[in-house]
């Protein structure tokens, strides 16, 4: 990943937001997801925005071979 500036580190973030629901991620439940979004640490935030990266690299792969310009289609957990 080579994301340098904080808005393109707030973007690998807000892809998980996306993908999940913020309202979920903030739940207090029992995912490890859910878990781990809470953690504050360098360790929980290095993964998250690898996680975020992928997410987007799969967003754009997707986006590039049907059209569609998010990933909104894909199941939410909630």
């Amino acid at each position: 990943m080579r994301a340098t500036s904080p808005g393109e580190l707030n973007g690998k973030l807000e892809a998980i937001a996306t993908a999940f629901g913020l309202d979920w991620l903030e739940e207090a439940g029992e995912s490890p997801i859910q878990v781990f979004w809470k953690r504050k640490d360098a360790l929980a935030t290095n993964e998250f925005l690898n996680f975020g990266d992928a997410i987007e690299r799969l967003q754009s792969r997707k986006s590039a071979a049907s059209g569609k310009t998010s990933i909104s289609h894909y199941k939410k957990f909630a």
